[in-house]
């Protein structure tokens, strides 16, 4: 069967297709996996978030976004990243978490993840790090994400860049138990933290990463 190649942070676990590669791509979404090979590289890292809880009722404007590995996961020798980069991060809007358990949010964000990953973890050959791309995004778009981009060899990595755009609008109910909060509609979840007037949500992605949006009080 060979390895699963997986990609892991990019919006999500992507199981990309099928090959004899000599190595699977994991955990794709920080740059604290291997400091020995791996450049950190501002805006992609957050301060520690430590979901917290605490009162999220209220009036909140969106600041930024960025990621953070949040427990110890590595990559497969021989196949971590050159660089992981987030790029042309642009966002605006505001969500109103009201006491009767609705939440109306109007916000937007755009941004572009790009990473360079040895081609040796390909065997060298370009079609399988553009074939990689190219699932990943078709994947995604299946799952209703609104993403372009794929991979091109450049040298010796294999390039790969694609842009994320997320509108989140409208109405709906929410709850919150500890540090979870939760929306019933589409039973998504995520870790929370309101810390004075800062609030921190945190989407995890697999195998110790997540993608952490700020947001201040108004």
């Amino acid at each position: 069967m060979g390895y699963q190649l997986k990609f892991l942070g990019r919006r999500g676990m992507v199981s990309a297709m099928r090959s004899t590669l000599p190595c699977a791509l994991v955990a794709l979404a920080c740059a604290f996996a291997s400091t020995s090979c791996l450049e950190e590289e501002a805006p992609l890292l957050c301060k520690r978030t430590v979901p917290c809880g605490g009162n999220i009722v209220g009036e909140w404007e969106f600041l930024d976004v960025c990621m953070e590995r949040v427990d110890a996961t590595g990559y497969p020798k021989g196949c971590e990243p050159h660089s992981i980069t987030l790029e042309s991060v642009t966002g605006s809007g505001s969500a109103h978490y009201k006491p009767d358990g609705q939440r109306v949010s109007n916000s937007s964000r755009v941004f572009t993840l790009r990473i360079k990953t040895p081609m040796s973890c390909f065997r060298n050959e370009p079609h399988l790090c553009r074939v990689h791309g190219e699932a990943y995004v078709y994947e995604q778009q299946l799952k209703g994400l609104d993403v372009f981009g794929g991979c091109e060899p450049r040298g010796d990595v294999c390039d790969c860049a694609d842009t994320y755009n997320y509108v989140d609008n409208g109405t709906e109910p929410y709850e919150t138990k500890g540090n979870i909060l939760r929306f019933p509609k589409d039973g998504l979840e995520r870790e929370f933290c309101v810390a004075g007037n800062e609030l921190r949500l945190q989407s995890r992605l697999g195998d110790g990463w997540s993608v952490t949006s700020r947001f201040t009080r108004r």
